[in-house]
């Protein structure tokens, strides 16, 4: 009795530790790839999944490998590692080509040992079929845990219940057991870490966007922009162009009609400009410095460019009016337009200038564009 208590505990103890270490590496892989894809702007899946791929195949070869030679009990125990990675997969590389890979490296490893006759190779394609399913009810399992568990688990037991019926001696009823109990305890602590993983990365992504946005606008803020301008600044020599505005009069709105009406004033503006600058290129972004001022980074746009952005975003704000039950009232904005193409000695020295640019426009009447020293105002 000690004996077998102490293969089980022994066999638990190896399968869900070792499954969880190999889960942890993989999920740093996964990370750095995706930087990886991000930066290089890798838009094939295989490119984005290739590392994920070898290293999975690597770990089931190495298993194989390792377990050829070992005494019996630790044989099972490596062999329950490999199959748990392979079902696993399913849950790491939503991707049918990669999961099938990772599937064909660890038949080759079963038909290595001479474990693939032909009834196993049916059992196999059909384990395959169950566990992969998975991802045409992936919302309908989502919510139902215990279903989600259940294919893997039936796949498991299935596979355990084949070997002890190819390897009656080696493998006894107890071995079985002991094993297949390592197995489901193992598969289901993988899948609460991956379950408590994606969590997380649900939350880091919710506070990196309310760290990164403006509470009221909805607009990037000025801790963004600073860091963007300065990203943007650094890769030049190609060429950026930088609009920095503010509202006109806007201190004059907060004190005749509220704070209240100068929010909903802040607030159409983002929208609307949001919605102009998503319009014209996607990697245009609108951002809030200070109280009514804004700044919005053109990368890789020429001043011609920046100039037809800037009137467009004056021309929209004409056709805007503030409406509540006893007031209405139009606003305008001065604006401030910078081309940038490393004569700037750094992005600060950028941004001051297209801020000049601001406060000349705001000299010479308000509700003027000025590019570079020349100011006017777009046709209404």
């Amino acid at each position: 009795m000690a004996t077998l208590l102490r293969y089980y505990l022994t066999s638990i103890l190896l399968v869900v530790a070792s499954t969880q270490g190999l889960a942890v590496v993989y999920d740093q892989i996964d990370h750095g790839t995706r930087q990886n894809a991000i930066k290089h702007h890798w838009l094939s899946p295989l490119q984005e999944n290739y590392p994920q791929i070898l290293y999975l195949c690597l770990v089931i070869v190495l298993l194989h490998f390792i377990g050829v030679g070992t005494n019996n009990t630790l044989y099972w125990i490596l062999l329950n590692i490999q199959v748990i990675v392979m079902l696993y997969s399913n849950l790491l590389i939503p991707n049918f080509l990669a999961f099938t890979v990772v599937q064909v490296v660890g038949a080759m490893t079963f038909v290595a040992a001479g474990g693939m006759t032909f009834s196993n190779w049916i059992l196999f394609l059909i384990a395959n079929m169950i566990v992969y399913g998975e991802h045409w009810y992936g919302d309908y399992l989502a919510k139902r845990p215990i279903l989600y568990l259940l294919p893997p688990l039936f796949v498991g037991a299935m596979f355990w219940l084949k070997l002890h019926t190819m390897f009656p001696v080696r493998l006894n009823w107890w071995f079985t057991i002991g094993q297949y109990i390592a197995f489901a305890w193992a598969y289901y602590a993988l899948w609460v870490y991956d379950n408590t993983r994606q969590h997380d990365q649900q939350v880091i992504t919710k506070l990196t966007r309310e760290a990164q946005y403006d509470a009221l606008t909805r607009a990037r803020n000025w801790f963004t922009f600073r860091h963007d301008l300065t990203q943007v600044y650094s890769e030049l020599p190609t060429h950026f162009s930088l609009i920095v505005f503010d509202i006109d009069h806007f201190k004059q709105i907060n004190d005749q009609h509220g704070h209240l009406v100068g929010n909903q004033v802040l607030m159409m503006v983002a929208t609307q400009f949001s919605t102009i600058l998503k319009q014209q290129n996607s990697r245009y972004d609108l951002y809030r410095t200070g109280g009514e001022e804004f700044a919005i980074i053109l990368p890789a746009t020429d001043l011609q460019t920046a100039t037809k952005i800037a009137t467009m975003c004056q021309q929209q704000l004409r056709t805007m009016s503030i409406t509540t039950t006893d007031i209405n009232f139009q606003i305008t904005a001065s604006f401030g337009l910078a081309y940038i193409n490393g004569n700037d000695h750094d992005a600060t020295a950028g941004f001051k200038r297209a801020d000049d640019y601001l406060y000349q426009s705001k000299r010479n009447g308000r509700d003027q564009i000025t590019v570079e020293g020349q100011s006017f105002r777009s046709d209404q």
